[in-house]
């Protein structure tokens, strides 16, 4: 069994053991404003993550509308070329890859 202490001798610890407690009250008061600042940097940064993707689909949205121009003036090129005699071939995409499955192929030369 424990010996009881008398009112004393458990003031007298007791104030021996206040700066302790305050000590650990002070590291866990640092440890909560670290934690809170942690999260806040953390926050910010996805903050500016999602920015960062959003301005990054704009551009991607920019550069497909771009590609769609690009593919349509292709086209009216292909059209053109249709008029001096060329014949347009279908090529499978598994062939050309990614990048446009038609290609323009020159009508041989009569025979004369």
């Amino acid at each position: 069994m424990l010996p009881k202490l008398d009112v004393a001798e458990t003031e007298a610890i007791t104030k021996e053991l206040d700066p302790i407690k305050a000590i650990s009250d002070a590291f866990v008061q640092s440890l909560e404003t670290d934690r809170d600042s942690i999260i806040q940097t953390l926050e910010a940064k996805r903050e500016e993550l999602d920015r960062q993707i959003e301005a990054w689909k704009a551009e991607t949205d920019k550069r497909v509308e771009a590609r769609k121009l690009e593919d349509l003036c292709a086209m009216r090129v292909l059209n053109r070329s249709l008029n001096q005699h060329s014949i347009i071939c279908r090529i499978p995409p598994k062939l050309l890859g990614p990048y446009h499955s038609l290609y323009i192929l020159p009508l041989p030369k009569a025979r004369r």
